[in-house]
């Protein structure tokens, strides 16, 4: 869920550490059409080419819960492929804070509510559609449990009163790689390699 300036960044790099045939069903609100744009950065980068992963883009709001309910593919100029998944189906789900939203005038809080709304929508479609899987097989594996990206550390709190536990807080990271890297430059090395 989301979309961001770095997605073709990120897809390449995930692209790397996943096993081929593995699927990325991206769901935002961005016009399948205009997705190869911006994964071109606008003409900036060279076409995203990934030799791991097949690219699924849905188009909804990812805190509407019929678009979430279940969510059905479409092809790059936008038309269905037949194609549809259900949140349950997941092996892992990544909520991104909106760029787009904060291109279009939101903040940092907003943006985190727009995840945070999304992350408990997410969650209790996920147990709706477990508890019907269980009723009929009570060996049924539980969903993957959601991570959401968090931009203003105010909205820790906010987490913790919603039990919300699959949460990362981005810009608090990348301030302490920057801090860390600041010192001392030889730790750019070891942090490239983590992260």
């Amino acid at each position: 869920c989301g979309w961001r300036r770095d997605m073709a960044d990120m897809i390449a790099q995930l692209d790397e550490y996943v096993q081929e045939g593995s699927e990325l069903w991206l769901f935002n609100s961005v016009p399948a059409p205009k997705r190869a744009e911006l994964l071109k950065d606008k003409g900036n980068k060279e076409e995203l080419i990934t030799n791991n992963l097949t690219i699924c883009n849905v188009v909804g709001n990812p805190i509407i819960r019929r678009d979430l309910n279940r969510m059905h593919a479409v092809d790059d100029s936008g038309k269905p492929t037949g194609r549809e998944i259900t949140l349950d189906q997941f092996d892992s789900i990544l909520i991104l804070a909106d760029a787009v939203a904060m291109e279009n005038g939101a903040n940092m809080m907003s943006c985190d509510s727009r995840s945070l709304s999304s992350l408990l929508i997410i969650q209790d479609i996920q147990k709706k559609l477990y508890d019907k899987r269980k009723s009929k097989d009570p060996n049924a594996p539980p969903p993957c449990a959601p991570i959401s990206e968090i931009l203003d550390t105010r909205t820790k709190s906010l987490l913790k009163v919603a039990n919300c536990h699959g949460y990362i807080m981005s810009n608090q990271i990348i301030s302490s790689v920057m801090a860390q890297v600041s010192e001392d430059k030889d730790i750019n090395i070891v942090l490239r390699e983590i992260l």
